[in-house]
């Protein structure tokens, strides 16, 4: 189990935008402008980065949430199982 209080660990939160070539305006269109760009003002993408040492080596795993008007939604995943040799 990831502890994120040991010193082996660390987080950083990243504010970043809606990419229209990752998330399609048909399925995420309320989130762009007419001119296909992001509404980051006010529907910002937070990306948060949990890093930690694994085997003596830097492992990273990424969430990514978008603001919506309900709230915060998950909306891409990086999980790195660990496996490193």
């Amino acid at each position: 189990m990831l502890d994120l209080n040991s010193k082996n660990c660390n987080y950083n939160i990243f504010s970043e935008t809606l990419s229209p070539y990752i998330f399609i305006p048909s399925e995420y269109g309320q989130y762009y402008n007419n001119c296909l760009e992001p509404k980051s003002w006010q529907y910002p993408v937070e990306n948060i980065v949990i890093s930690y040492t694994k085997n003596k080596r830097m492992v990273q795993n990424q969430f990514e949430f978008l603001r919506t008007a309900e709230g915060y939604k998950l909306i891409d995943i990086s999980i790195n199982k660990g496996k490193i040799k």
